[in-house]
């Protein structure tokens, strides 16, 4: 029984440093990129290396100039742009640019986790897709995104469920590919 405790004591105290790390890291792992990392591991090896080293510097540059812009000028980034740029034809045209920017990024995230989780579901479940000519739609994909409308819809309506987001499908499916994969026989 000591040995219990003390092991749970030492899992409590581990817990409470590991800091936000993991929080981080799942917001931006989600089934999207694991299922993307592991296609291009499998077709390209260590081939694509070298775009993981460019943009892990190219991400350290940027983040040096935001902190560095935020420790001078003691403003955030769009406080900055918006004290420096006093025209207001580029401010409508940066604006833009923002909103675009945001939008992409956004629908690029959520179709790779949507995507991942449809993975998942095909590994469960085999495919569900039904062929209209040449155009092919995928039940899962439309599975998922009538329960992330429905479960946004109750939250419109004031009920909110435990699970807190639409996110919580594509991380219930990527723990079901997780769980269910299985080792293939190599193409010969």
């Amino acid at each position: 029984m000591f040995f219990l405790t003390k092991t749970l004591n030492h899992l409590k105290k581990w817990i409470n440093n590991i800091g936000p790390g993991p929080i981080i890291a799942a917001a931006f792992i989600g089934p999207g990129t694991v299922t993307v990392c592991t296609l291009a591991g499998v077709k390209f090896g260590y081939a694509l290396l070298w775009a993981m080293l460019v943009s892990v510097f190219v991400t350290i540059i940027l983040q040096l100039m935001v902190v560095r812009i935020g420790v001078v000028a003691q403003k955030d980034v769009s406080e900055v742009i918006k004290s420096e740029i006093k025209n207001p034809l580029f401010n409508v045209i940066l604006i833009g640019l923002v909103l675009i920017a945001i939008f992409m990024g956004n629908a690029a995230y959520e179709a790779g986790n949507i995507s991942g989780g449809i993975l998942g579901l095909e590994t469960l479940f085999g495919k569900l897709e039904w062929a209209m000519g040449n155009f092919t739609l995928n039940g899962y994909s439309l599975l998922i995104g009538f329960i992330s409308f429905s479960l946004r819809f109750l939250k419109v309506v004031g009920f909110s469920p435990s699970a807190g987001s639409p996110l919580w499908v594509s991380s219930y499916c990527r723990m079901i590919l997780i769980c269910t994969s299985r080792k293939r026989p190599a193409h010969t």
